[in-house]
């Protein structure tokens, strides 16, 4: 057959694609190359191009590829340049969008990677006990788990969820469970006082038969607290702070700067406990006045710490509920 009988298939084919109708295009300019030997550059490319928008790539690669083995033959006309050229183009694509199945995927299997990454999350951990700051372990974990993050984030499905995203979850509901349950430093550790020598042996004695009474105290709530501890660290020379409630005695503790003095570190003890007294007004209890720390001291027992560390305390002290002033060390 002679290629002339190809022309008006070619001329339909460019009539259907100009209106819209791709598919039936792809199938006449399909069918010429199945039954003819197309002359015309044009016969290569319009297939090409719709291939390539239907993203059947190896196919539209093909068709180029057959155009420059003709061109250089000399049996069709043209360049082959646009043809090696869209050639480039089309493999990008393709590349762009090779399904992420077909990717490399995290493997549940132990890597030098994942080992050098639990090292530096462990080393992470020790810090964050160290310097009490949970950021920083956290930070590791997320990069650690950055692959199946990027996984998940791409492609939402519950497949990916489960194999990338469970990943993430499982390691971060562990290491967190470590955060919240391992032991860990505090501020205070280096203000640390043995509070039970400030007691004689009967009064010691005495306290252990009295623990039936405590469940009778006024109850102090932990918002009262914290708006207590809020308050005092606002102070310029406080560092941290915490209260402490212990059957009947509840325990106050300020770190400060160092060399704080004497006064100073009095006059800070004094505030923080008449703040926590005036909390109580809002459980009935009246507030602290002139030589009178408030109610709540009747029915507890105070000890007072204020230091940089276990050996510079300032000033210590403490107050019995049947008393109405500290007692300084």
């Amino acid at each position: 057959m002679s290629n002339n009988e190809y022309y008006h298939i070619f001329e339909r084919a460019q009539r259907l694609e100009r209106a819209g109708n791709d598919d039936k295009a792809l199938e006449l300019y399909l069918e010429i190359h199945e039954n003819y030997q197309p002359n015309l550059s044009q016969a290569y490319e319009r297939p090409a191009i719709i291939l390539e928008k239907k993203r059947r790539y190896d196919e539209a690669i093909d068709m180029c590829e057959k155009a420059i083995s003709m061109i250089e033959k000399d049996i069709v006309a043209g360049s082959t340049e646009k043809f090696h050229s869209r050639i480039e183009k089309i493999k990008l694509k393709q590349n762009k969008s090779t399904p992420i199945k077909e990717k490399e995927r995290i493997k549940f299997r132990i890597s030098l990677y994942q080992i050098l990454s639990a090292i530096i999350l462990i080393a992470s951990y020790i810090i964050s006990r160290m310097t009490n700051w949970v950021v920083f372990p956290i930070v590791f974990l997320l990069w650690f788990y950055y692959k199946p993050l990027i996984a998940l984030l791409k492609d939402r499905s519950l497949r990916n969820i489960l194999k990338s995203g469970g990943m993430f979850l499982i390691g971060f509901v562990v290491f967190m469970g470590m955060i919240m349950f391992l032991p860990r430093n505090t501020h205070f550790d280096d203000l640390y006082i043995d509070f039970s020598t400030m007691y004689s042996d009967q009064e010691k004695v005495d306290r252990v038969y009295q623990e039936e009474e405590f469940q009778d105290l006024p109850k102090i709530k932990e918002d009262y607290i914290v708006a207590s501890t809020r308050e005092i660290i606002l102070e310029e020379v406080v560092e941290d702070a915490y209260i402490s409630v212990y059957n009947d005695t509840v325990v106050f503790a300020i770190k400060t700067l160092p060399d704080t003095s004497v006064k100073a570190s009095k006059e800070l003890a004094l505030d923080y406990i008449k703040s926590l007294a005036k909390m109580m007004r809002n459980e009935g209890l009246s507030g602290p006045f002139e030589g009178y720390l408030g109610e709540l001291y009747d029915y507890y027992n105070i000890i007072v710490a204020v230091g940089y560390d276990k050996d510079n305390i300032y000033a210590q002290g403490k107050k019995e509920k049947k008393t109405n002033r500290i007692t300084w060390e």
